[in-house]
This record gives C-alpha cells, sequence and structure tokens, in this order.
C-alpha cells in the first residue's frame, strides 16, 4: 500500500511539474517579435512610467510591417532596464539618447538594433531632464535640481567637464547651432520666488557664457528651435497659485532675443509642420494650432478630446505621413496609447495601439 502511495504521489508530482513547465514556457508572439533587430524606418516612443515604480519602457513602431514592439529596450538588451522615470529622448544619426531622471543616467541606443551601446552615470544630486545634441561632438542637458547644464560627447558617450550655473530648475532646452535656450522653469510655485524663474537662458555656445535672460512667462517649461523659419519658441504654464492665468507660448528672435509674438493658451508638447509655418499642441480641450509666419494671430482647435478622462500627453508631426501623433497618457495609471491622425482626413483617427505607461516623447526614424 506504500508503495502505491508513494508511485502515486510520484506520478502526481511529474505531471504537475510538466505542466508548470509547459505553461512557463510561451510561443512568440509575431507582432512582438518579428523584425526586432532591425529597421529602416520606425517611429520610438519613450513611456517614463511613474515615479519611483522603475517602470519606464521604449515601444517601437515599425512602419514596414505596421506592428508595435513594447518593452522594445528590455527585449533587445534582457539584462538591461532604462531605470526610474525617462523623461527624455532624442536622435542624433543611427543613435538614440534617453535622459532618465530619477537614475541619474543618459542612456545611449542604436537604432538600427535597439542594442545599448553606452550609459552615462552621473554623480551628486543629479536628476537630467532634456537632451539638445549641438553636434557630433557636443551634447548638453538640464540639471533639474543642480540648477544648470552639463555636457557630454555623444560620440564617445561620456560626460564632460564642463557645467554651466543657470536658473531653477531648468527643463526644456534648444539650440540654433550658436546658442542654447534653457527654459529656467522654477519647478511651479516652488522656486518662483528665486532668480531667474520663469526665464529664458541664452548661452553662447562658443565662449560657454550666459549672454542673455529673456522674461519668458511664470513657470517656462519648454523651449524648441523652429529651423525652417528660425524662431525660438518657449511654453509656459503659469503657477498653479495663479489661478487667473492660463500660461501661454512666446516666440523669441534668435538675433535679437526679443519676445516677437504671443498666444495666450494653456499649452505642451508644441511641434511644427514640414515648413515651420504652422504650431501644433496639446491644449485644455485636445490639439490647437497656431500660424508661426505671422498669417493669422488666431488658434484654431485642429482636434477636440470627446473623452474627458483620456489625458494627452504628448504630440508629434510626422512629415513623411502628414500626420499628428499622440501620446495618450489615459489616467497617468495604466498603459498609454498612441492615436494617429491624417491632416488630410483628421475626423477621425486613423490607427491607434498600446504603448507603455505615460508616452511623454515620440520620435521618427
Amino acid at each position: 500500500m506504500q508503495i502505491y502511495k508513494f508511485k502515486l504521489l510520484y506520478i502526481l508530482t511529474s505531471l504537475y511539474l510538466l505542466i508548470f513547465l509547459v505553461s512557463c514556457v510561451q510561443t512568440p508572439s509575431p507582432s512582438e517579435n518579428e523584425g526586432i533587430s532591425s529597421s529602416n524606418e520606425a517611429a520610438y516612443i519613450l513611456c517614463e512610467g511613474l515615479w519611483y515604480m522603475d517602470n519606464s519602457s521604449l515601444s517601437k513602431y515599425d512602419f514596414e510591417s505596421s506592428t508595435v514592439i513594447n518593452n522594445y529596450f528590455s527585449k533587445v538588451n534582457p539584462n538591461l532596464r532604462i531605470g526610474d522615470l525617462a523623461n527624455d529622448l532624442v536622435i542624433k544619426g543611427d543613435s538614440g539618447f534617453i535622459a532618465v531622471t530619477t537614475a541619474k543616467t543618459i542612456e545611449a541606443i542604436n537604432l538600427k538594433t535597439g542594442k545599448s551601446v553606452g550609459r552615462i552615470i552621473i554623480e551628486g544630486n543629479s536628476a537630467p531632464r532634456k537632451i539638445c545634441i549641438i553636434n557630433d561632438t557636443l551634447a548638453a542637458f538640464t540639471e533639474l535640481y543642480e540648477h544648470k547644464i552639463k555636457f557630454f560627447n555623444p560620440r564617445t558617450i561620456e560626460l564632460l567637464d564642463l557645467e554651466i550655473e543657470l536658473g531653477p530648475a531648468p527643463e526644456g532646452i534648444a539650440s540654433d547651432g550658436k546658442h542654447l535656450f534653457v527654459a529656467n522653469s522654477g519647478y511651479g510655485d516652488y522656486l518662483a520666488h528665486l532668480p531667474k524663474a520663469g526665464t529664458v537662458s541664452v548661452v553662447d555656445i562658443n565662449s560657454m557664457k550666459e549672454v542673455c535672460l529673456i522674461e519668458s512667462g511664470k513657470n517656462t517649461v519648454a523651449v524648441y528651435f523652429n529651423k525652417e523659419l528660425n524662431k525660438i519658441f518657449a511654453i509656459y504654464n503659469s503657477l498653479p497659485s495663479l489661478a487667473d492665468s492660463i500660461g501661454g507660448i512666446v516666440m523669441i528672435s534668435p538675433q535679437t532675443f526679443l519676445i516677437e509674438k504671443e498666444w495666450k493658451s494653456a499649452a505642451r508638447s508644441l511641434c511644427f509642420s514640414a515648413d515651420g509655418k504652422i504650431g501644433y499642441f496639446i491644449g485644455n480641450n485636445g490639439v490647437s494650432k497656431i500660424y508661426c509666419d505671422g498669417s493669422s494671430n488666431e488658434i484654431e482647435t485642429v482636434i477636440s478630446n470627446e473623452n474627458s478622462k483620456d489625458i494627452w500627453y504628448s504630440l508629434a508631426y510626422h512629415s513623411k505621413g502628414n500626420s499628428l501623433w499622440l501620446g495618450n497618457a489615459r489616467n497617468y495609471q495604466i498603459n498609454g496609447e498612441i492615436i494617429i491622425y491624417d491632416l488630410k482626413n483628421i475626423s477621425k483617427a486613423k490607427e491607434r495601439f498600446d504603448v507603455g505607461i505615460n508616452p511623454n516623447t515620440i520620435v521618427f526614424y
């Protein structure tokens, strides 16, 4: 009887182990892994995740196969994670550079393969926020907590022994090739009382000196260079304590450093049409557009957000498809989605697909 029980237990245990092992081996999904190693044309979507949850991710949309690969970085680099709170992704040639704020790193990847090719680890009270590639051997990034900008070599992926102190909580950064334009946000009300809060610092690249300070609006958070029109644009959000304030967009001359035009509106994630004449941004009620060439002073709604529960978080213009790509964070807590609108037929979305949590940056390669 004891032998029988032992044999029965052995058989049941073996059967359980077999079922367990089979259940753990999953057949790869073609939509997730097909073409994972290379692509001629792709969109990369950086998803910041949640603060201190270490769940930042990178999604890749392949134009040839019309498929999306979520958690792309982790799948190509199985022993690596992007790190906590990825805030920016910029492209230089075949390389992509990711600013990871809480992890204090700049991650470099090869966009053809998705492989990590280097990681800059920054010491101290670092919090890299936004990146600007200046040329083949020089790039700058804002340091949110240290109130300065630092530099690295994008070719060698090495931190440079160079930093410049600016205003409080610098966030957005852009360049026209001669100067760097840096948004000193003041981090909302938190540091709004400090000198230089709510300004754009102008740094001469040759001398590496701050040469001008532009009063751009309280809580200036983002700066963009419109290459086609040779203009600088900055977004300010105003302060939470100023209940009657809505924020706006200013256009700055990179020659005189004067504000030439202003649009009053809640705004985030500004992008430009192929000819630079139209600027698209996310406002309170959806996507709006402004005429950067001065042909009209109006702010026009292009796409209305019909779902009050959706939070539109990022926006990018795709010139080849003449389309707008929207990053929908939904409620900030669950996986987001990308919504694509064809500007020739903008009455309804052309395509939708899920990505990671809080998609904050969309770039095209």
